[in-house]
C-alpha cells in the first residue's frame, strides 16, 4: 500500500513528486498516458502501471542476464516468485490507486 501511495500512483503520468522520485524511469508512461484519463481509472489504471513495471522488470533481469551471459536467469527468477506476495503487492497498488481516485473525485 505504501508503495502504491509513493511510487506507484495514479500522478506518474505528470511532473510530481512521486515521478521525479524514480527519475526517468517512469518517462515512457508519462508519455503514452494523459492525465486523468486511463491512469485515473479505478481498474486500467493500476493494471497499466502493474504491466508497464513488470515490463520494466523482465527487461532488466533479461539484460543482466545477457550481461553475465546467464540466459536462464529470468526462468530462475520465475521459480523463485512467491506468488502469495505478488498478489498482496498488487492488491496494495491497487487499494492506493482506489483511493487516490475516491479522493480526486471527493476534493
Amino acid at each position: 500500500f505504501i508503495i502504491g501511495t509513493e511510487f506507484i500512483t495514479p500522478d506518474l503520468d505528470i511532473s510530481s513528486t512521486p515521478s521525479e522520485r524514480c527519475g526517468v524511469m517512469w518517462l515512457p508512461y508519462r508519455i503514452l498516458f494523459k492525465h486523468g484519463q486511463s491512469s485515473h481509472s479505478l481498474f486500467f489504471g493500476a493494471v497499466g502501471r502493474i504491466i508497464y513495471l513488470t515490463v520494466l522488470i523482465i527487461l532488466f533481469i533479461a539484460v543482466i542476464g545477457w550481461f553475465f551471459k546467464n540466459p536462464d536467469l529470468l526462468m530462475h527468477v520465475y521459480e523463485m516468485v512467491n506468488w502469495i506476495v505478488v498478489l498482496l503487492f498488487v492488491f496494495g497498488i491497487w487499494a492506493a490507486n482506489a483511493i487516490h481516485i475516491l479522493l480526486d473525485r471527493v476534493i
